[in-house]
């Protein structure tokens, strides 16, 4: 089986579309983080909203055995933190301070005032510690996957797929069908019905 980087190395290899090296280089993600055309991709736009709004970020604590965390390859909080001010001029203090809001605002994983929201968790997903947990109501209802990872569900059916992933879908497809068929409680809405529908994906 190999050593674990030797492993990591062939499942990024086996992962690629290159036959080619892969570039790793902290000049090149800057300059794609500072590029502000369409070219420049869906990266940046995520990486604002983490910076003011969310935090998110995957970090390898110093002292332990995670290959990111050797200078000059750093990959803990104080770096997304840097990249963040570098790229959009937003400090750690105020990414902490806009985390603090949207958690206060949207209830964190409490939320209240909500409805119609479904919180999908994998079970081998590590972001599902940051999802809810457990079934607010019958309008804030959790689905928990076993043996899924990162919203795995919504990726193309395939052969392969597990019972439990089959579930999933169908298990979300008729939690969506259930609401499309409920009409909104608001008398100010006129002519054709309003629906606000939110799957939350960890």
């Amino acid at each position: 089986v190999g050593e674990p980087l030797e492993r990591l190395i062939r499942l990024v290899q086996a992962d690629s579309v290159a036959d080619s090296c892969i570039q790793i280089s902290f000049a090149r993600e800057l300059a794609q983080m500072k590029d502000t055309t369409l070219e420049g991709g869906q990266g940046r736009v995520w990486m604002y909203q983490t910076c003011a709004e969310w935090g998110f970020y995957q970090t390898c604590d110093p002292g332990t055995k995670c290959v990111f965390c050797n200078e000059p390859h750093l990959n803990n909080l104080q770096s997304y933190y840097d990249l963040c001010k570098r790229v959009f001029g937003i400090s750690g203090n105020q990414t902490e301070e806009m985390i603090k809001f949207s958690n206060e605002y949207y209830g964190g994983n409490s939320p209240q005032g909500a409805s119609r929201i479904f919180y999908i968790n994998g079970q081998v997903d590590p972001w599902r510690s940051q999802s809810v947990q457990k079934t607010i109501n019958d309008d804030l209802p959790v689905l928990f996957v076993p043996g899924a990872s990162h919203h795995f569900w919504t990726h193309p059916a395939q052969k392969t797929d597990s019972p439990d992933i089959v579930k999933a879908r169908q298990t979300i497809v008729d939690q969506v069908e259930k609401w499309l068929n409920i009409k909104n409680d608001d008398s100010n809405i006129t002519g054709n019905e309003k629906y606000d529908l939110h799957l939350v994906i960890k």
